[in-house]
């Protein structure tokens, strides 16, 4: 839980969501931070149904926005995995040890 001096300070809240009660959770949160704070909601990447969930949330609740792992959908998040399995660097190199 994060520190109550902190949400005065704060300019995005984002929440991710896996069911129906992390709505609740994230309204409370909402009500703790500045009203110009923008407020993401985005889903448990392994939970697709999180992703209905969310966007008819937003439909009925247009304060929030919707916020995604892109690279997570483009498949980035897999390909550095196999290239630190490889010993290969952020930008494709051969590490050295």
């Amino acid at each position: 839980m994060p520190k109550l001096s902190i949400y005065e300070k704060v300019n995005e809240l984002k929440v991710v969501i896996s069911n129906t009660a992390d709505f609740s959770w994230a309204e409370q949160q909402a009500l703790c931070i500045p009203s110009t704070a923008l407020q993401y909601l985005q889903p448990e990447w392994n939970c697709p149904e999180s992703q209905a969930l969310i966007v008819n949330y937003i439909l009925q609740h247009p304060q929030w926005r919707l916020s995604l792992q892109s690279h997570k959908y483009l498949g980035l998040a897999e390909k550095v995995k196999k290239r630190k399995k490889c010993g290969l660097g952020k930008y494709g190199l051969k590490k050295h040890r």
